[in-house]
């Protein structure tokens, strides 16, 4: 037996403090993937804000943006004061009162976005650096311990779209998103007190610096350490000033943003879209940069060790895989966004026709099938019979917006679809009803609209919420995580094991493939109106093993591969990659549409082009890892 793993240590079963990290992030990924189904659907409600698609995921790229670039701040508070088990109290405090303050009102989008950014930095990449400390250095076990937590991940991500979902679309009149919000919360506080609760499970992983051994696995057979009074009073200063600083930035944003974005030096350059975009990213890099120096150089007594010839090259390594996860990501999280919404308008999510229904509504406004039999052609004609009608009742001439959005760039676009004009009619009752001067019986008559046209349209069919759909992709990791941990465990003791970055690389290749499908999706809803579900599910189904492939792989060998003194800083630094792929995500489509190219077959080609790429790079890369892939 290798002296790098203790005798004491079983060579099968996994210590009891990875289950009790499993269930702790199972319910703060509810609480994330929760929210994160909700927000495009709850941005673009014309009952709510109304946005446009690319606005809505603009906003998305954004706040999913930040939510993975903060972990830098938390994993670097940790290394060095905090210690991973304070931080991750602090992110989950921060995330739980960030989903309640969604829940009060439009009013509050983000304040609650920007507790949820910040806990989040808080909280994703020290629980991660946690399940890599109960295990000593090239312990086989680690690969199927981290897919394990990735299971616990998506368990969690796989409720999270039902329960909030079915709670925000399916109860009421199905616009009730601050239900969701709510739910969202209390699947966060369910993580903090299991993280309370089982502190005696985690050895001496996670405590602060100079209070646990910073060796991994060393805590094994030790008594369980704990956090004290003092530790649990800094927790709560920490969110508080947190807190106050989230509320004083969106107070001061105006005034912020001459500082972020930089207009003086865009009025002096070319106005070419790229320029101008490079300037103002490259202008926030040097403040970021500079931020990081200075707060390097106020902490001199925390400095860190040197690092050695082989831990530089094998952080070397590390920010190359970044590179090639931040193109799986940009795809894969495509999900959130452009996907959502293609399930929700482009996707036929009838589970039943209710043939009672449909008849009363034919007889109401005088239609008479051409074939009884064709029950989803009655559908759509009665659908369309009934939008018109409420077109025809509310015509409003579209606003300067709407004018904008329907010819980009003075070149004609396709005709709205039919959940398209719902909302645009909605919007124009709720316009109404925001006129303060109407009366009482004026404003009943236009909320009753409202629930007739989303009652007749709703009472015909019974669908699938859009939020389920989310579900797909954490259903499938549940049932297939189990198989991949058991066959990376049996695959490193076989001839037949191959190198950790080459799995990476078969992923982003799976990832190319399930796009392809999706070119056969688009086709299909281009020429018959709606594409089958079942072809959405196979592009979840393929995304998912190719994830599997390169994510809890990817947190494992970043964990192997950094040096110890800055491991969350590293994972942090893996997670920057999902930071960037989350913003180019949210603006992608808006960009590939202006060169004329199609997003589906464009996506396509980034993975499988990539993932060949890093296959072939595999054995070059393999050498910089000195054996720790």
């Amino acid at each position: 037996m290798s002296s790098s793993v203790p005798s004491e240590i079983p060579t099968t079963r996994h210590p009891s403090g990875l289950y009790a990290l499993f269930a702790t992030e199972l319910w703060e990924r509810f609480s994330y993937y929760g929210m994160r189904a909700l927000l495009v659907l709850y941005l673009t409600d014309a009952l709510y804000f109304g946005m446009k698609r690319p606005d809505a995921l603009e906003i998305y790229g954004i706040y999913t943006g930040l939510v993975y670039l903060t972990p830098l701040l938390g994993g670097a508070l940790a290394d060095r004061f905090l210690g991973q088990r304070k931080a991750i109290f602090i992110g989950g405090l921060l995330m739980a009162m960030g989903q309640f303050t969604l829940a009060m009102g439009m009013d509050y989008l983000y304040y609650g976005l920007g507790l949820i950014i910040l806990g989040n930095g808080f909280f994703k990449p020290n629980i991660s650096t946690m399940v890599g400390a109960l295990y000593p250095e090239k312990d086989p076990r680690r690969d199927g311990a981290f897919t394990i937590f990735y299971m616990g991940i998506n368990i969690g991500a796989f409720l999270a779209p039902l329960i909030c979902g079915y709670v925000a679309e399916s109860i009421g009149n199905g616009h009730n998103w601050h239900y969701g919000f709510t739910v969202a919360g209390i699947g966060m506080v369910l993580s903090v007190i299991i993280f309370q609760g089982f502190q005696g499970t985690l050895q001496q992983a996670g405590m602060p610096p100079g209070r646990g051994s910073s060796t991994p696995g060393a805590g094994v057979g030790q008594p369980a350490a704990r956090l004290g009074l003092r530790d649990y009073v800094e927790i709560l200063i920490v969110t508080a000033v947190v807190t106050g600083l989230t509320i004083a930035g969106v107070l001061f944003w105006p005034w912020l943003r001459v500082i972020w974005t930089p207009e003086w030096l865009l009025a002096v350059l070319p106005e070419s879209e790229g320029i101008q975009s490079l300037a103002t990213w490259g202008w926030r890099g040097l403040l970021i940069a500079a931020l990081w120096f200075l707060g390097g150089r106020r902490s001199k007594s925390h400095s860190l060790e040197p690092f050695t010839s082989e831990e530089k090259q094998r952080i070397l390594l590390i920010f190359i895989l970044v590179l090639f996860s931040t193109l799986f990501w940009t795809g894969f999280e495509q999900a959130g966004g452009t996907m959502n919404i293609f399930a929700r308008d482009n996707t036929d999510r009838t589970i039943s026709i209710n043939q009672a229904a449909l008849a009363d509504g034919e007889t109401r406004y005088g239609i008479t099938p051409e074939n009884p039999d064709d029950l989803p052609g009655r559908v759509k004609a009665l659908q369309e019979r009934i939008v018109r009608d409420f077109e025809a009742k509310y015509p409003a001439p579209p606003t300067k917006a709407e004018e904008q959005a329907e010819e980009p760039h003075g070149e004609a676009t396709a005709p709205p679809t039919l959940p398209a004009r719902v909302e645009v009619v909605i919007k124009r009752i709720q316009e109404q009803l925001n006129v303060r001067d109407i009366t009482s019986e004026e404003r009943q008559t236009l909320e009753e609209d409202q629930r007739r046209l989303t009652g007749q349209l709703a009472a015909v069919t019974q669908e699938i919420p859009t939020t389920w759909y989310q579900a797909v992709n954490p259903f499938f990791i549940f049932m297939l995580a189990p198989f991949f941990s058991v066959l990376w465990t049996k695959l490193a003791k076989s001839q037949f094991k191959f190198s950790a970055i080459a799995k990476l690389g078969l992923g982003l290749v799976l990832l190319g493939v399930g796009f392809f499908v999706m070119t056969f999706a688009q086709a299909q809803a281009d020429t018959q109106g709606k594409a089958a579900a079942w072809m959405l599910v196979v592009v979840y189904f393929i995304h998912t093993v190719g994830e599997l492939f390169l994510s809890p792989i990817g947190l494992s060998l970043v964990n192997r591969l950094s040096p110890t003194r800055i491991a969350s800083l590293m994972m942090a630094v893996w997670f920057l990659s999902s930071a960037l792929a989350n913003y180019v995500a949210g603006i992608l489509e808006s960009i590939v549409v202006r060169y004329d190219i199609d997003l589906w077959w464009f996506l396509t080609g980034l993975g499988v082009g990539s993932g060949i790429l890093l296959i072939l790079l595999t054995p070059v890369l393999s050498r910089l890892a000195h054996g720790r892939d």
